[in-house]
């Protein structure tokens, strides 16, 4: 497992936030120390763990620990509402929670709503502000780290699971459970098929991390597979691409791995004048679709690497990526991507001419169950639907059509039937519906068409601010369409 692995590379580092080298070894044994505590709290296999996290070391040595403890890790979005945080608890019903000391009061709110007791909750830095009225059920994790507490001799017999949210267009968190032996195979085979770990490269130089770990492919590509392989991770706390290009510079980085809107960012900054970091040789785009081919020519240039990109649903991450031979295309003619491992795709209604299909992906590493299930001895399903579609060029690659449910804002994936219902709970709204509109820095923004109730009277300000209180700061809409019942405005 991961831990046996770190322990054996010593005092090589393997994460670099900010001015913070932290070394191989000294993850591992605090993974342990981590384990051993949550251990002694009766945390074990099967029980549930949400990592209400941004990006940083600690979100590693909680994955670490889990793995450990056979737990199900459950990343979860950090910028959540209450309400947001609310629906996901009713689904997980976590035994323990990690987050920010300022996330106290919004868990609060949330378990209230969603009639859910105080899981166990592990604050990794010390802002004890909104503690919880019953603070007997936080800890603080240098304090767990200090216990001494013995760690589990090794991983049980059917070790970790990961939990990763999707979105379909339900309105409503969804969950799928991985096991840690196929999220750890999913992830090399996916960082050797992009060309994100080369057997032939030298594994000193650290790979930029610079999509949010709660979604599922970052997740593996830039944690699971660097940590297995013995590569560096070079973590970004904030994702913006200023604080992106300095992290580069300063750690040397090879690849960087991020969404297409924070790539394309980096490379304006990039073209305006600031240096580009020396000796990158690849720059992986984490979100679908592939970014347009203007965007991804211009990433390329101006770092003079390779962009590759791959094709990730959750049940089977990175079922297709852009293969070598594929790079030395054109972005335009590259297509979607190539099979990666065993991993086959097939398109509804395929074959006939001009006719686009929804993709089903099989895969033994496929998710075969919704939380709480086992996955026991059954068989590999036939085929498990995206909700994606696609359309198969003349030259047999896959083109992704862009979903009209689901939005790619910069960095994050936004549910639009959310936005929808959460606009029509204001009382002046009659109609809402929410649209992703292409945007040259942010990918795609989200566009609000709203029809007011006869009588009803609502401001741009006075909904975004109604809005504020249910939804992540990045699914609010970005502009806003006026009607009314019976005459467009």
């Amino acid at each position: 497992m991961l831990i046996e692995t770190l322990e054996k590379r010593g005092a090589k580092s393997a994460l670099l936030q900010n001015n913070r080298v932290i070394e191989a070894g000294a993850l591992a044994r605090d993974a342990k120390a981590l384990a051993g505590a949550l251990a002694r709290r009766t945390l074990g296999e099967g029980d549930r763990i949400a990592l209400l996290l941004p990006n940083c070391k600690e979100l590693a040595l909680a994955l670490l620990a889990c793995g450990r403890l056979g737990s199900i890790a459950a990343p979860l979005d950090p910028a959540v509402t209450a309400p947001e945080l609310a629906r996901s608890l009713q689904v997980l019903a976590p035994k323990c929670i990690f987050l920010l000391g300022r996330q106290m009061r919004t868990l609060e709110a949330a378990l209230g709503s969603a009639g859910l007791s105080p899981p166990l909750v592990v604050r990794i830095d010390q802002d004890l502000e909104g503690a919880l009225a019953t603070d007997d059920e936080s800890v603080q994790l240098e304090l767990l780290l200090e216990e001494g507490s013995p760690c589990p001799a090794g991983p049980p017999e059917r070790a970790a699971f990961l939990a990763h949210m999707v979105h379909r267009g339900r309105g409503a968190p969804h969950f799928a459970v991985r096991s840690a032996d196929a999220v750890l195979e999913g992830a090399v085979l996916a960082a050797r098929a992009t060309g994100l770990i080369d057997a032939r490269a030298e594994t000193s130089q650290p790979v930029l991390a610079a999509a949010p770990f709660f979604r599922p492919g970052a997740l593996e590509l830039e944690v699971v597979a660097p940590l297995a392989l013995g590569v560096p991770i070079a973590v970004l706390k904030q994702l913006r691409a200023g604080v992106a290009l300095k992290l580069a510079r300063v750690h040397g980085v090879r690849s960087i791995i991020g969404p297409p809107a924070l790539l394309g960012l980096m490379a304006r900054i990039v073209a305006g004048g600031e240096p580009a970091p020396e000796g990158v040789r690849l720059c992986v785009a984490t979100s679908a679709p592939p970014p347009p081919p203007a965007q991804a020519e211009e990433i390329e240039r101006a770092f003079q690497a390779s962009l590759v990109w791959g094709y990730s649903p959750p049940e089977a991450p990175w079922a297709l990526a852009v293969s070598e031979e594929r790079r030395a295309l054109p972005p335009a003619a590259r297509g979607l991507g190539d099979p990666v491992g065993d991993v086959s795709v097939a398109l509804v209604q395929d074959g006939v001419e001009g006719a686009t299909g929804e993709i089903h992906v099989r895969s033994r590493r496929a998710a075969r169950e919704l939380l709480g299930e086992r996955t026991a001895d059954r068989p590999t399903p036939l085929g498990m639907p995206t909700g994606d579609r696609a359309v198969r060029l003349p030259d047999g690659t896959l083109k992704l059509l862009p979903r009209e449910d689901v939005a790619t804002v910069a960095a994050y994936e936004v549910d639009l039937a959310e936005v929808s219902e959460a606009l029509r709970r204001h009382p002046a709204v009659a109609l809402a519906q929410a649209a992703a509109i292409p945007d040259p820095e942010l990918g795609n923004h989200v566009r609000a068409v709203v029809t007011l109730a006869p009588g009803g009277e609502a401001s741009v300000a006075e909904l975004v601010d109604f809005l504020r209180g249910s939804l992540a700061y990045y699914k609010i809409p970005h502009s806003f369409r006026f009607r009314r019942l019976g005459r467009p405005e």
